[in-house]
């Protein structure tokens, strides 16, 4: 039994540092595409530092566009192409893209041709200001744009990332109720009431996207003067749920909570609990929303199917764009959508043939 519990634990190991390496190799991909359309417009700010122009050959639209949309889409289909689900955050990919793009920016302006004016001209002044605009804008909408994903996607989590813990009470459900739900008791867990009926209630901390050390208190009542009290404990970060790194706010409640049923009756106490109550099963749905996306039209598909449509249509509508404002030619441009439709065949050809063979074909008795 031991061996096989490490077993387990080596191999879900081996698939984490698996998915975190997948994150770093999607979000250089990603930074690289969306480095494309900025290479015109580095071209020509580093020309007109060095004196050779005054207007910039990239149109900024379809930059504002590419910084704006892309990292959001990327972020989502990338994140949710495999399993187990990472968030790959756009304000990496932001800040990969403008890591390149500086490198290529700098090297540029000691490449031919020479510069034909001072580098500290008012006209190069002015061009470096734009650039370091660029790159501050695209490193802030980064951190804005990774909320939208998670909020999309749903963190990184499961149920082993989180502890929980019963606890049986020989008090009755109604009195543990109204315990809990004092306003002193609440305020000092910085809990809230987010289900309440006859034999069942369940508080959760506030403040659901934000990070830090988390509660869910699941209590029910399955006889007289017998309740069970599930606690679940698990630290939140931005992108990821994971254990606490220490019990003692989970614990320190749960003593407060005796306290304050002693002070009622001193027969009331506290104890180990059964593991498979049926709070425990609602408390770890209610915990594990944060996790779970929120794409609910395209539910009816697979999360590579779905990841597939969303690349599809970003890189779709990014060439597009990059068309019509004449930054790329036709050639190109029809090259790319011949790229699309076949990698979109490739993909979706199985499922269609899939289900066509699951259509009762004809008899001939009929």
């Amino acid at each position: 039994m031991q061996r096989e519990g490490r077993i387990v634990k080596l191999a879900d190991k081996l698939r984490d540092r698996d998915a975190q390496l997948r994150v770093v190799f999607l979000t250089f991909i990603g930074a690289g595409i969306e480095l494309i359309p900025s290479i015109p417009f580095i071209s020509s700010t580093s020309l007109i530092i060095k004196g050779y122009g005054s207007t910039v050959v990239s149109d900024p639209t379809l930059i504002i566009v590419g910084v704006l949309v892309f990292p959001i889409i990327y972020g989502i289909s990338a994140s949710l192409v495999y399993s187990p689900k990472r968030i790959v955050p756009p304000v990496y990919i932001q800040a990969l893209t403008v890591t390149f793009a500086t490198i290529i920016f700098v090297n540029s302006l000691f490449q031919n041709p020479p510069a034909i004016q001072p580098l500290n001209s008012s006209t190069s002044y002015t061009s470096f200001l734009v650039w370091f605009f660029y790159v501050f804008i695209a490193v802030f909408l980064g951190l804005a744009q990774g909320g939208i994903v998670r909020l999309i996607v749903g963190m990184n989590g499961g149920r082993d990332d989180i502890e929980s813990m019963a606890y049986s009470i020989n008090a009755d459900f109604d009195v543990i109720s109204q315990t809990l739900q004092k306003d002193d008791f609440l305020d000092l867990g910085t809990l809230q009431v987010r289900n309440r009926s006859e034999k069942f209630l369940l508080l959760s901390s506030t403040y659901k996207w934000s990070p830090g050390d988390k509660l869910v208190f699941a209590l029910e009542g399955p006889e007289s003067n017998k309740s069970v009290l599930t606690v679940l404990s698990y630290e939140q970060k931005y992108y990821t749920l994971s254990p606490p790194s220490s019990f003692l706010y989970r614990d320190s409640l749960i003593i407060t909570l005796e306290h304050l049923l002693k002070q009622i009756n001193q027969s009331y106490a506290i104890s180990a609990g059964p593991s498979d109550a049926e709070g425990g099963r609602r408390a770890f749905i209610h915990a594990l929303k944060i996790t779970r996306p929120s794409l609910a039209p395209f539910k009816s598909i697979s999360r590579y199917h779905q990841a597939t449509l969303i690349a599809a249509a970003a890189i779709g509508a990014l060439m597009t764009g990059a068309f019509y404002y004449k930054t790329i030619g036709i050639d190109l441009y029809i090259s790319s959508l011949v790229l699309i439709f076949a990698e979109l065949a490739f993909v979706f050809l199985p499922l269609v043939k899939e289900a066509m063979s699951k259509v009762p074909e004809a008899t001939d008795d009929q």
